[in-house]
């Protein structure tokens, strides 16, 4: 079990970041007694990410005096955290703009932590506007999938023919310096790449964690040894149903064939899960794809359809969260409340679970940057055309997390990770 560290900066002119993960809060450490360079004019319109901010700092004994303090607490903390088996820690620091000082003690505490313990996740959280650089990454290596799945609008979307080549894969890499792990997936099947294994390849030499999300189907017995041999962090196949349901969603499929890549897989890692697409076509299956869990010993995900791009079966008539009772919702969830392989978000969030917006981004297979999958009508720039600099803090994507939080945003406000909140 691994621990998330929630590393956040924030202004305190706008108030401390709420704890979403249900314990109460976290450390917060407050920078404003270091000398701060928003005094001075050529400092104003950077952050604490900027080289010349960072060498300020360098040259600032009290700030390093104040970060080893940092260290010294946290470290103890996540110690004690990892040995008692703790997920979750928050560690927030607050400035007076929370740009500089406070954005710049986040940066080196998640460095530190890093280098320290090797087996953390964590986030970052940059005020309500403001976010440095993404941590993570979905790159859409290619357009194509072998499937044509109801729930899904893969074919109304444009360069579904389109493959990202190796050249423009290693820009959009160095464009994208600092993530720690990417999965290769948006609305495609990402193996069906011919370079699919050199991508990860090139990936695990710059030490980015792959999360490979994909439909199964070329994960014969040749693929899965090569994959296992890159070791992924994860691998997680997209299953809806089971027999016959399965090839009736995911048309131009075979369940014996994926059934099979499936043991394959079980009998030679325990590092994969499930993830299954619930709606009103398939709630039936529910109770089936449990058991295919429990048969393959690994955990399952059961999430609501998307219906915000209104596609196919993809649509509000059909989802569990608009045409299900809070009750019936809870019945459902409740059948399986003592298996902790089991996860379901099927219904309203009370607790904001997305931080995409201060954290990811999306590109597409032609380097159309995006804040998530969801979110198709916000493109912010282009990775083969423009520097991550330039489209991950432009006007249009501080806005578009400044709705992300009041809920303007359709998208964001009919997502199953949108809940309202005071500060992100």
């Amino acid at each position: 079990m691994l621990l998330k560290v929630s590393i956040n900066s924030f202004s305190y002119n706008k108030g401390i970041p709420v704890d979403e993960s249900g314990n109460g809060g976290g450390f917060v450490f407050d920078c404003r007694a270091i000398n701060n360079p928003n005094r001075y004019e050529k400092y104003k319109q950077l952050t604490g990410t900027d080289p010349e901010v960072i060498e300020f700092f360098k040259k600032e004994d009290e700030m390093q005096s104040f970060l080893n303090n940092v260290y010294a607490i946290v470290d103890q903390s996540v110690e004690k955290y990892l040995q008692r088996q703790f997920t979750n820690l928050m560690v927030s620091f607050g400035c007076t703009g929370g740009l500089h000082r406070s954005v710049y003690c986040a940066e080196m505490l998640a460095r530190h932590l890093k280098k320290k313990f090797n087996i953390l996740r964590y986030n970052f959280r940059h005020n309500e506007e403001y976010s440095p650089y993404p941590l993570t990454a979905k790159i859409e290596i290619n357009g194509t999938c072998n499937l044509d799945c109801i729930m899904c609008l893969r074919k109304s979307l444009p360069n579904r023919d389109k493959e990202m080549s190796y050249l423009d894969f290693l820009t959009v890499l160095n464009n994208l310096p600092t993530i720690i792990e990417w999965s290769p997936h948006g609305y495609n099947e990402p193996m069906l790449h011919p370079l699919f294994f050199n991508y990860i390849e090139e990936t695990n030499k710059r030490k980015i964690d792959l999360i490979l999300v994909s439909n199964g189907t070329a994960l014969n017995k040749e693929n899965l040894d090569k994959l296992l041999a890159l070791k992924p962090k994860l691998i997680r196949i997209s299953v809806d149903g089971v027999g016959k349901k399965y090839e009736e969603i995911r048309k131009n499929s075979s369940w014996d064939r994926v059934y099979k890549n499936l043991r394959n897989l079980s009998r030679k890692t325990d590092n994969f899960s499930l993830y299954a697409t619930i709606w009103s076509e398939n709630i039936d299956q529910i109770l089936h794809l449990v058991n295919l869990a429990w048969t393959l010993d690994c955990k399952i995900s059961f999430t609501d359809i998307t219906w915000k791009n209104d596609f196919q079966e993809s649509k509000q008539e059909n989802s569990i969260r608009e045409n299900f009772s809070e009750i019936k919702i809870k019945e459902i969830k409740d059948q399986y409340l003592d298996n902790e392989n089991i996860n379901f978000s099927i219904g309203r969030n009370k607790k904001r679970k997305c931080t995409l917006p201060w954290s990811s981004v999306y590109v597409d297979v032609v380097g159309d940057v995006f804040p998530c999958t969801d979110t198709l009508n916000y493109k912010m720039g282009n990775l083969l055309e423009e520097k991550i600099s330039e489209i991950y803090n432009n006007d249009k994507y501080r806005q578009f997390r400044k709705d992300s939080i009041s809920g303007k945003n359709y998208e964001c406000k009919n997502c199953l990770a949108w809940a309202p909140m005071k500060n992100v």
